[in-house]
């Protein structure tokens, strides 16, 4: 994926050959684009460099390479114009396995615990972080001389995190997003950093949502882009079902297990937060401020919204049954869904379920105020105070 990455954001082979044509030589230095999955862990880098290297002996060396960027994904390119057609073809590039500076060194003699008795030893060596050099020698079909060069490469972030701000206010949320990079120690050089949310390749394009001038001191940079505005519904919600990612929508166990949790649920909408911390700031009329924080797994995307979980309801307690026949290639559902409300006020509270995807399906026995959005079966009802409401229908799937 990564030299496929590469290939499209340079527009060009991989170690191009021959003539390149240009009227202007771009100038030297450092631009880094950051794009942001939606998974956790998902955030790559794209450095382009140019700069000036010295051709000697049918070899160079390339200082500031990162350690964890994929040599067989590297991409170099003379950028000067060759009117004689000298060749400029890149063979092949090494890298150093020792950094030899003071802190490379200072890492390299760090005592390792004592093996212990017994103890299988491994049969290679894992070495030290950060003691990969920087240094990259490759070599090149080219007269000796100096060249300008543009040098991209393709790294993980691991050193990279995300913090949304959420301030929810009636039915307004403000949405700030901070990024927090730790940069690469190039001797404080400076470069162009822009974040993009989404990864290249998939269906929506990705969104360049902050950008700054940074330097690369191996300091944490933090970057942080305009505030945005959502319609935010707030919603007590009742979706009982566990589906396990591993079982099939057409196996008829899917969605058989559920739980009682009753929650308040935000919904925030046209908005696709990538990973990361999510605080929000919960201000309702009659109640007090809150300040949550919503973790991973209290987060989804939901058709065109991001739905936030904030939390289970102490006085509300769910229930769902259900009971499946199949015959041949048919499945049918029943389903009885209610909620218990322990308080002394009423509770309006959305009863949902989410429906096999992709299955047809017909559905029999629903209120005429329930609504079908896709997938979801949503139906609004009020729990009296000491009371329960229930729902009941049948779904019949055919597979």
């Amino acid at each position: 994926m990564w030299r496929w990455l590469l290939l499209v954001l340079a527009g060009c082979p991989r170690h191009t050959g021959g003539v390149v044509e240009t009227t202007v030589v771009p100038p030297e230095g450092t631009a880094i684009s950051i794009f942001v999955g939606s998974a956790p862990g998902s955030a790559i880098a794209v450095i382009d460099d140019r700069r000036k290297i010295t051709v000697a002996g049918n070899a160079f060396t390339l200082d500031r390479i990162d350690p964890a960027a994929q040599l067989p994904a590297l991409v170099i390119e003379s950028l000067d114009p060759h009117p004689d057609h000298q060749p400029f073809r890149i063979g092949t590039c090494v890298r150093e396995r020792a950094d030899s500076s003071a802190p490379g060194l200072d890492r390299l003699a760090v005592p390792r615990p004592p093996q212990k008795p017994l103890q299988p030893r491994a049969s290679l060596p894992v070495p030290p972080v950060g003691v990969l050099s920087p240094f990259v020698r490759c070599t090149v079909a080219a007269a000796p001389g100096t060249y300008h060069v543009r040098v991209l490469q393709v790294t993980a972030l691991p050193a990279f995190q995300t913090f949304h701000q959420v301030s929810i206010t009636g039915e307004q949320a403000k949405i700030a997003t901070r990024f927090a990079i730790t940069t690469l120690p190039w001797a404080k050089q400076r470069a162009s950093l822009i974040v993009f949310d989404g990864l290249p390749g998939n269906a929506i394009a990705p969104r360049a949502s902050a950008r700054s001038e940074v330097v690369l001191d191996g300091a944490v940079a933090l970057l942080a882009n305009p505030p945005t505005t959502a319609r935010a519904h707030l919603r007590r919600i009742y979706d009982g079902a566990l589906r396990d990612p591993a079982t099939l929508p057409t196996t008829p166990s899917w969605g058989k297990g559920s739980s009682t949790r009753v929650t308040t649920n935000v919904d925030l909408e046209g908005v696709d937060l990538t990973t990361g911390q999510v605080d929000v700031h919960l201000e309702l009329a009659g109640e007090a401020p809150r300040d949550l924080l919503v973790l991973p797994t209290e987060r989804e995307r939901r058709g065109t919204t991001q739905r936030l979980d904030l939390g289970p309801i102490a006085t509300l307690r769910g229930s769902r049954k259900t009971s499946v026949e199949t015959l041949g290639k048919v499945i049918k559902q029943q389903l009885a869904l209610s909620v218990t409300n322990t308080g002394d006020t009423p509770q309006s509270v959305s009863i949902e379920e989410t429906l096999r995807p992709e299955l047809a399906r017909t559905i029999a026995g629903l209120s005429a105020t329930a609504k079908v959005v896709g997938d979801l079966v949503r139906v609004d009802v009020v729990v009296p105070p000491k009371g329960t409401e229930q729902i009941t229908f049948t779904v019949t799937y055919t597979r």
